[in-house]
């Protein structure tokens, strides 16, 4: 599904909406952080690790998490 067909059909996950969007245009700039810059291939790429992650250590939907950083 296009990422524009879910933004107006209801509900989307964010995730969904950025592996669509993945789809469509990957090598578009989805992330800026100072000299950082992720296309919406790597951001996809980079979320789908993360989520693989978070089940392998046994994280799942309705479940709450933090999420921390330096």
């Amino acid at each position: 599904m296009r990422s524009e067909t879910m933004l107006t059909s209801g509900f989307a996950t964010l995730s969904d909406l950025i592996g669509a969007h993945a789809a469509e245009q990957p090598a578009k700039p989805a992330l800026i952080f100072g000299t950082t810059v992720l296309s919406y291939a790597e951001l996809d790429e980079r979320m789908n690790r993360f989520a693989a992650g978070l089940q392998r250590d046994g994280g799942g939907a309705g479940q709450a998490g933090a999420v921390g950083g330096p």
